[in-house]
């Protein structure tokens, strides 16, 4: 054949090969666009955004979580509304499902051998996990609508222990809470592993693969924690701290400037009323006069003295407060005032906002005639969960600052001349009040006694007491040495009152507690293991059969301290202590002339106290 003949011949054959492919592509587009179906449509419009997430989760995280979302539902300690319901089943579920995610695949990674060698044949858990992620999905969701009516129903019970009107109901925001609470956790959680498995990725440059592993999860939890509390102690300090200090700045005419010279804020006083703070100039503005301390004992009165400094100087927040210094013109007030001159001298650590409970102080002044002095020194000017969040340990040196600088100061007085000295604190005041003391013996050796209601969890001093209660005694209601010197005024079985064990020596200190109070109860620890109390009958204000579950019933008892002491809580339960500071204050400092028909109309007249 000639070369003409050869390149014509090539020339054909292309022609062909490519009349057959645009043939092929012809059909297998036809055959494509055949293929679309409504269903195939469907399946393809599945594959967004929602549908990728929905198939990423974990069927056993998904059953975990409907068991652990059915467990926050049920009432703990206090009554909890919509918001918080939610909130605590939302969290609840959040842990449930990364329980289970997390164990489905541990089981999948120790049958990865099995995967691999099965793979002409495919993965039969593979296979199986669409119909077990709608089973799982099905079921928590008829656990949410369900828990709906239950868990309205066990708060309906509570509120009814409680005394309130049972007027909980299915209420459909509790799922959108709920809803908000799981999907944000998991969102969070999908973006770290990213950057897990890229810092794992990093050290596997230079490490073996499993310490690389493990070193990826540790510094990147380690620098998550380290870069969140300085991201949250910037935001509380330097914003939170200051709207707080504003608010405290302003003056309210609600309370005005007191005009006796045994107030501090007075035109007497070292101290300006400025300078007070909204809690100070709270506390020096109100308390019973001497009229109606009279017209209640029947007797003659004095006027009760009550001195603070506060954390403000020329409405400006000074921080760190100068706390020696602030304990110092604290003792300077009780030189001006004369208070070494009354019968009782109580010591107030505030909560964390400078907050004194009002009829804590007014008990003791009605119950003594008003012949008392009450000093009261603030450290911060933050709500008591803030200051918690930020610095534990400022109310504990406010404590040891107050009582050492007073107690300094009350030594140099004649042992026949000095009033009795108790120390005072309520929530996380009474922490740092306790602060003071390294010891029971210590408490006994220094003061003159002591009244703390609401101590919280933490608290080392009470912790340590409870620890050592007598046997056959409950961590709800302890005995210690057979109440010798000290007792808990809980309200919790047989008499209730505290001359239930007899005669008792002195110094003399009261805690007071409710068995229901979250802030008494809840601490990290019960995350992971129950307390004793949760093992004991339950008490008085505590419906029972309460159960513990892993992590769900820390969260519930952490909600349980936010709303312990909120609107809506009666005295004598949670964290409200009003109905009960009478007997503690009459059983330390022992008044004379007060039968049961007088103490019960001062608990009446207590009940109308502004806190």
């Amino acid at each position: 054949m000639s070369a003409a003949g050869v390149l014509a011949s090539l020339r054909a054959a292309r022609a062909l090969a490519t009349d057959r492919a645009a043939t092929a592509t012809a059909a297998d587009a036809a055959r494509a666009a055949a293929a679309v179906t409504p269903a195939a449509a469907s399946a393809r419009l599945a594959v967004g955004p929602l549908g990728r997430f929905w198939r990423s989760l974990s069927p056993a995280g998904l059953a975990v979580g409907a068991a652990a979302y059915a467990a926050g539902t049920r009432p703990t300690l206090a009554p909890r509304g919509a918001v918080a319901q939610g909130v605590a089943a939302g969290l609840s579920l959040a842990v449930g499902y990364a329980l289970g995610a997390r164990g489905e695949r541990l089981v999948h990674w120790a049958r990865r051998g099995a995967h691999r060698a099965d793979d002409a044949a495919g993965h039969p858990w593979s296979d199986a996990q669409p119909v077990a992620r709608a089973v799982a999905g099905a079921g928590l969701a008829a656990t949410a609508v369900v828990t709906l009516w239950t868990g309205a129903q066990g708060q309906r019970r509570l509120q009814r222990l409680w005394g309130l009107p049972a007027t909980a109901q299915p209420d459909p925001r509790t799922l959108a809470v709920a809803a908000g609470a799981i999907v944000l956790p998991v969102i969070a959680q999908r973006r770290i592993r990213r950057r897990v498995h890229a810092l794992r990725s990093l050290l596997g440059r230079w490490l073996p693969e499993p310490v690389a592993g493990v070193a990826g999860d540790a510094l990147y939890t380690v620098g998550s924690i380290l870069l969140l509390r300085a991201g949250f102690a910037e935001i509380l300090g330097r914003y939170v701290t200051g709207r707080f200090a504003i608010r405290s700045g302003t003056i309210s005419h609600q309370y005005e400037r007191p005009t006796a010279s045994t107030r501090s804020g007075s035109p007497a006083s070292f101290e300006p009323w400025s300078g007070l703070g909204a809690e100070g100039r709270r506390f020096v503005g109100s308390g019973p006069s001497v009229e109606e301390i009279a017209e209640l004992t029947g007797r003659p009165a004095v006027e009760p003295i009550r001195v603070y400094v506060g954390v403000t100087t020329h409405g400006k927040l000074v921080d760190p407060p100068d706390l020696d210094a602030m304990a110092a013109r604290l003792v300077a007030e009780l030189d001006r005032t004369r208070a070494w001159e009354r019968d009782v001298l109580v010591l107030v650590t505030p909560t964390g906002s400078g907050w004194v409970d009002g009829p804590a102080v007014a008990a003791v002044e009605y119950l003594h005639g008003g012949r008392t002095a009450v000093a009261a020194l603030q450290y911060s000017v933050n709500p008591s969960w803030v200051q918690l969040a930020l610095e534990l340990d400022l109310p504990a040196r406010a404590g040891r600052a107050l009582f050492e600088a007073v107690h300094a100061r009350w030594r140099q007085l004649p042992p026949d001349s000095r009033p009795l000295l108790v120390p005072f604190g309520l929530s996380l005041g009474a922490y740092g009040s306790q602060a003071a003391f390294g010891s029971l013996e210590d408490v006994l050796s220094r003061a003159g006694g002591a009244v703390w209601a609401g101590s919280p969890r933490f608290t080392p001093l009470v912790t340590e007491l409870t620890a050592r209660r007598d046997a056959g005694s409950t961590q709800i209601h302890p005995v210690l040495d057979g109440g010798r010197h000290v007792r808990f005024a809980t309200r919790n079985g047989g008499p209730q009152h505290l001359d239930a064990l007899g005669p008792a020596g002195s110094p003399r200190v009261v805690y007071v507690q409710h068995p229901s109070d979250g802030v008494a109860r809840w601490w990290w620890p019960e995350l992971w293991r129950p307390d004793d109390w949760l093992r004991e009958p339950a008490g008085q204000d505590v419906l029972p059969r309460l159960q513990w579950w892993p992590v769900i019933t820390g969260v519930q008892l952490f909600l349980d301290m936010m709303v312990s002491d909120s609107d809506g809580i009666p005295a004598g339960y949670g964290h409200h202590y009003c109905g009960a500071y009478v007997d503690a204050w009459r059983w330390v400092t022992q008044p004379d002339g007060w039968d049961e028909s007088r103490l019960a109309a001062l608990r009446a007249r207590l009940a109308d106290v502004p806190r």
